[in-house]
C-alpha cells in the first residue's frame, strides 16, 4: 500500500528533480523509494567489518542528540568524531586509536558516511520504543 508523503524541498533540489526526471514528484518518489535498499546495501556490503566494536560505540556516542541536516549529509560524523576525540577525550574513553579511526572515516565516500550517520541516528531514534534493540545488538549489524 502506498503512503502519501509531502516533503518540502529547496528550490535547488526542486530544479534538480525537474531537470533530471519527467516530473519533480517522480524524482522525489524514486529517490525516497530507492534509499532504503541503497542504505542496507551500503551498510552490509561496504561498511560491515570496517570498524571495531569500540569505534562503533564512539560513533554512536557522538551522535546522541545529533540533528542531521541535508546540507551537511555525509559530513556530520567525521566532524563530530574529530571534535569528540579532541575536546572530550573520547578516544581514551572508548580505548581506541583516534587518528586511525579518523583516517578510516576520511577514506569513506560521502554516501558511505551519510549511511553511517543515518545508522547512528537510527539507534537513538528507536531507543525507548517497544521494538528497541540494545546497543550491543545494534552494533552487531556492522561488526
Amino acid at each position: 500500500m502506498l503512503k502519501p508523503v509531502g516533503p518540502k524541498i529547496t528550490a535547488k533540489s526542486f530544479d534538480f528533480y525537474a531537470a533530471t526526471f519527467a516530473t519533480t514528484n517522480a524524482g522525489t518518489a524514486y529517490t525516497l523509494e530507492s534509499f532504503p535498499a541503497l542504505y542496507r546495501h551500503t551498510l552490509i556490503r561496504e561498511l560491515r567489518g570496517k570498524f571495531e566494536r569500540q569505534e562503533l560505540l564512539l560513533m554512536l556516542d557522538v551522535c546522541n542528540g545529533l540533528v542531521l541536516t541535508p546540507g551537511m549529509a555525509g559530513q556530520h560524523l567525521t566532524a563530530d568524531v574529530s571534535d569528540g576525540i579532541a575536546l572530550d577525550s573520547l578516544a581514551a574513553k572508548w580505548e581506541i586509536d583516534g587518528p586511525a579511526l579518523l583516517t578510516r572515516l576520511q577514506a569513506l565516500s560521502i554516501f558511505q558516511l551519510h549511511c553511517l550517520e543515518v545508522w547512528c541516528r537510527a539507534f537513538w531514534e528507536q531507543s525507548g520504543t517497544p521494538e528497541s534493540v540494545s546497543i550491543e545488538r545494534w552494533i552487531e549489524q556492522l561488526l
